[in-house]
C-alpha cells in the first residue's frame, strides 16, 4: 500500500543560482498550471483544499506531485476549477512530475512513475520527459524553445535529489536567460 502524503510536504524548487553550470541536470518544461498532489487516494491543492476528480479519470495507486494544468494560457481555468472544485475532464489534465512516495534519487522515481502511469492506462496524466543537459548552451537552447512555444521555462532537478520536503537546492526554476549568465556582483 503506498504510504499516504499530506500538501504539507511537497518539494519547492528555487531560482536557478545565476551563473552555475547545468551540466549533468535533467531538464523539463515547467508546466504553468497549479500545483497538486494525488496522495494515492485523492487529489489535493497545494494549499490542502480536497479536489473532485472527473469521474472518468482513473488514477493510480503510486502518489504523484503533479501539476492542474490547461495549456499554456490556463492557469487562471485551472485555479478557478480549484477553487470551485470543478475539474474540466475535456480540457485539462495532470502533469506528473515525481512520485514522492517511491523509493530514490529523482531520476530512479520518475523512472517508476512513468512505468506505474503508462501501466495504469490513465490517459488523462501525462509524464513529460527529460533531457540530460549537457552545458549551458543547452540549458539556454532548450529554454528559449521552450518560452518561444509559450511555456513558462525550465525545472531542472539533481538526478539523485531525494523527494524533501521544502524549498530544496536541487531543484530549481530556470525562467528567465540571465539566469544562466555569472552574477556580476559575485
Amino acid at each position: 500500500m503506498a504510504k499516504r502524503l499530506s500538501h504539507k510536504g511537497m518539494m519547492h524548487g528555487i531560482d536557478w543560482p545565476a551563473g552555475e553550470n547545468p551540466a549533468g541536470f535533467l531538464m523539463q518544461e515547467k508546466f504553468n498550471g497549479c500545483r497538486v498532489l494525488w496522495d494515492g487516494a485523492e487529489l489535493v491543492s497545494r494549499h490542502g483544499r480536497r479536489i473532485t476528480l472527473p469521474i472518468s479519470w482513473r488514477m493510480p495507486v503510486m502518489p504523484l506531485d503533479c501539476e492542474l494544468y490547461a495549456g499554456p494560457a490556463g492557469v487562471y481555468r485551472c485555479a478557478d476549477a480549484l477553487k470551485h472544485d470543478r475539474v474540466d475532464s475535456r480540457s485539462m489534465f495532470l502533469i506528473a512530475f515525481d512520485a514522492p512516495a517511491a523509493p530514490g534519487g529523482y531520476f530512479h522515481r520518475y523512472s517508476q512513475m512513468r512505468a506505474m502511469v503508462s501501466a495504469a492506462n490513465c490517459p488523462h496524466i501525462i509524464v513529460p520527459p527529460l533531457t540530460v543537459c549537457d552545458d549551458t548552451n543547452h540549458a539556454a537552447a532548450m529554454l528559449e524553445s521552450t518560452l518561444h512555444l509559450g511555456g513558462e521555462g525550465l525545472m531542472l532537478r539533481s538526478p539523485h535529489l531525494p523527494y524533501t520536503a521544502g524549498r530544496v537546492a536541487g531543484l530549481c526554476k530556470l525562467k528567465r536567460p540571465d539566469q544562466l549568465r555569472p552574477d556580476p556582483d559575485a
